[in-house]
């Protein structure tokens, strides 16, 4: 009887753990995708990962083969810059993964553009919220 009854728990909470999902399964820190962001030659995608006072940035910059495109990221706490970064690829795809560290109260926004020779996409402000 006993066997029978852990038995029949075993598979309650099986069915519980089918139907409502795995416990714990919270998400960790917001992240925001941006892209594909096209300019003549070239292309970049992006996934920003806000931590509690840095944020992360995953994702690629492709060239098509005209001179070399570039992605710029201004990192800010409202109207202070505090880093600018570049990651370039030229006749490639090129994959990035980098974390800007930021100050207390943290990086509130990072503006983005990308560049082929002169050609510039528009640039575009990623906040967290």
């Amino acid at each position: 009887m006993r066997r029978l009854a852990a038995g029949l728990v075993l598979v309650v909470a099986t069915c519980l753990g089918v139907v409502f999902g795995p416990v714990g399964s919270a998400s960790a820190e917001p992240t925001t995708h941006l892209g594909p962001l096209y300019t003549t030659g070239g292309r970049t995608e992006m996934t920003f990962t806000w931590y509690n006072r840095s944020v992360g940035v995953q994702g690629y910059v492709e060239n098509f083969g005209l001179n070399t495109t570039t992605v710029t990221f201004k990192f800010f706490q409202e109207s202070t810059l505090l880093a600018t970064q570049t990651r370039s690829a030229s006749a490639q795809t090129k994959s990035f993964n980098f974390t800007q560290a930021g100050p207390s109260g943290g990086i509130t926004e990072v503006d983005v553009k990308v560049c082929t020779g002169t050609a510039c996409s528009d640039d575009y402000v990623i906040r967290p919220f």
